[in-house]
């Protein structure tokens, strides 16, 4: 599957290539940003850039340009603030600049004592990389304080929310 894609986003780059004021140009970047790597993005926004300017500006054109912008960028999650175990409030937006690992766990299930095994190691190698984690419990409130003492009890020593 790997080169059946590589091989179709050549072709949908050499296709733009040869026809850099066609409208199909677009719906082929259309394909390949949403179906593209992230490595793939600055050959596609060169690609991009080589199209004719009529077709850049036009609403399909600049729409394009901007989700390249984001996929070179990163993926931007919606922004929300939950309270971590201390009762502060924690944003997501406050960790802007970092990479930033979305946990989802619940306590009482001996699966997450394995993945939170690997997330103790991954904290621990990465933590003074810009990587962060934000646990997050979907645990009903009435769990609050089993959740509080796996907290404590596992050492999982990133933000839990």
């Amino acid at each position: 599957m790997h080169q059946f894609k590589t091989e179709r986003y050549e072709k949908q780059l050499q296709f733009i290539h040869n026809h850099p004021q066609s409208f199909f140009s677009l719906y082929a970047l259309t394909d390949i940003t949403r179906e593209g790597r992230r490595s793939d993005m600055l050959r596609t926004d060169a690609t991009y850039r080589s199209i004719d300017p009529k077709l850049r500006n036009m609403k399909e054109g600049q729409r394009i340009g901007g989700l390249i912008r984001l996929r070179m960028s990163g993926s931007v999650e919606p922004d929300f603030t939950l309270y971590d175990v201390y009762g502060k409030s924690v944003s997501l937006s406050a960790f802007r600049g970092n990479y930033v690992a979305l946990y989802f766990w619940v306590t009482g299930n001996d699966l997450i004592i394995a993945e939170n095994y690997r997330m103790i190691k991954a904290f621990k190698r990465y933590k003074d990389k810009n990587f962060k984690i934000i646990s997050i419990s979907l645990n009903p409130v009435k769990r609050k304080k089993t959740w509080e003492k796996e907290v404590k009890e596992n050492r999982l020593a990133w933000i839990q929310v």
